[in-house]
């Protein structure tokens, strides 16, 4: 519907506090049925999809470092502070970037599995470093959590894929960044992919 290019909507959760990230899940797919109807379902077929890898197999680059479980997250917005968070008030689980001067920008990646890792760099690298936009899979043979830190330039009308392109003077790009940073690079590959179908969505009434 013409609705779904036009509005958008903010809407206001808060999950429990001990829900873990299939919990979150399932009640944001609950929540989008209740308020927008939707049904949906899936189809798995052959595509292509950019899969991470180390380039050195088991060696990772600089960049990255295994987390260490003793370090605690910060506590939640409205929750009420332990000493273990207040620690360690100054350590965000999850995702964060910012721009730093000259341009470049910073990519922090806190307590991540590295199949999370990889769709989130997947997901920056299509918007700011010229990575193809396809599905992502975890192709390092890494397990457990780790942290991530990449600091790369925005490319304009970089390299379609990611393939490496060369180093400009306000610093790397966000290929080479993930080469000499992580130590690992997206390559092309096909394989089974799941592709979510919306069968129906409906738009809301005024509350």
């Amino acid at each position: 519907p013409e609705w779904t290019q036009s509005r958008m909507y903010t809407v206001v959760a808060r999950p429990p506090h001990a829900a873990d990230i299939e919990q979150i899940r399932q009640m944001i797919r609950t929540l989008l049925e209740e308020r927008f109807a939707l049904k949906f379902h899936k189809e798995v077929k052959e595509g292509v999809v950019n899969r991470l890898v180390l380039i050195r197999p088991g060696v990772p680059g600089p960049q990255i470092k295994p987390h260490d479980p003793a370090k605690v997250c910060a506590a939640a917005s409205g929750d009420a502070p332990t000493p273990e968070t207040t620690a360690s008030r100054a350590l965000h689980c999850g995702s964060t970037i910012k721009r730093l001067p000259g341009g470049l920008l910073h990519l922090s990646l806190v307590d991540v599995t590295m199949a999370e890792a990889s769709k989130t760099l997947a997901g920056i690298g299509a918007a700011t470093g010229g990575l193809a936009s396809r599905p992502t899979i975890d192709g390092t043979g890494l397990s457990g959590a780790y942290d991530i830190d990449l600091e790369f330039h925005i490319e304009s009308g970089g390299a379609a894929g990611g393939e490496s392109s060369t180093d400009d003077a306000v610093g790397p790009t966000f290929a080479n960044a993930l080469e000499r940073q992580l130590g690992m690079k997206m390559e092309k590959a096909a394989t089974a992919v799941t592709y979510v179908h919306i069968d129906n969505i409906s738009e809301p009434p005024p509350q």
